[in-house]
């Protein structure tokens, strides 16, 4: 096998169960990531001035982790239209 070579997959190839099990556990990591956020964000709150970049920063990972729950949402939707699909 060439490992050079770009590997092509059709849709039709993907596992969408395995899809579905990934984006879980993904949404299952962006809960504990958003979780700690918050946590950070109220334990920082009212220290001092060189606070603010910290609380800027984890809302800029707050973001991050709503984007991903959408994205996330996105392929465990495509995952089980794909497998009511293949059981049709």
């Amino acid at each position: 096998m060439d490992h050079d070579l770009p590997m092509v997959v059709s849709e039709e190839d993907v596992d969408s169960d395995l899809v579905g099990e990934a984006a879980h556990d993904i949404a299952n990591l962006l809960t504990i990531i958003d979780a700690l956020a918050v946590h950070m964000e109220e334990a920082l709150q009212g220290i001092d001035d060189e606070t603010v970049e910290a609380l800027e920063a984890i809302s800029t990972i707050r973001l991050a982790v709503k984007r991903g729950a959408v994205l996330t949402r996105r392929v465990l939707d495509d995952a089980r239209s794909r497998a009511q699909e293949n059981e049709a």
